[in-house]
């Protein structure tokens, strides 16, 4: 993700500094950063794979009654309440597959800082 947003303030003095927003969320507390592509991804995960469940169902299975993308979400975050697998499945996902594809890479890193 590219963040192009820069706001130039006037500090004391009437030094000015750019503010870019992708500086400050690198800048934060392990945790903080943590926490928000947690959130961001969650979020993406109870938002846009309903969606996406809902589009692909009636796009390669066709219609059929009482399916309508109200009742998709309606299922998946009814789902999370009641304890189903799958609809926690489909909201942490994307979460859990960064988090899969980061330890790939912290492990390819790691056998070749080795072999080097």
């Amino acid at each position: 993700m590219r963040f192009t947003t820069r706001i130039v303030a006037r500090g004391a003095g009437g030094v000015g500094f750019v503010y870019n927003p992708r500086m400050a969320l690198m800048s934060t507390s392990g945790w903080r950063r943590e926490a928000s592509i947690a959130l961001l991804w969650l979020a993406a995960g109870a938002v846009l794979l309903p969606v996406l469940i809902y589009l692909c169902g009636v796009t390669f299975l066709g219609s059929y009654a009482g399916a309508s993308l109200g009742r998709t979400f309606g299922t998946v975050l009814g789902g999370l309440g009641s304890g189903s697998p799958a609809s926690w499945l489909v909201v942490t996902g994307p979460y859990l597959m960064i988090l899969l594809l980061r330890l790939l890479s912290f492990g390819w890193r790691l056998g070749s800082a080795r072999h080097s």
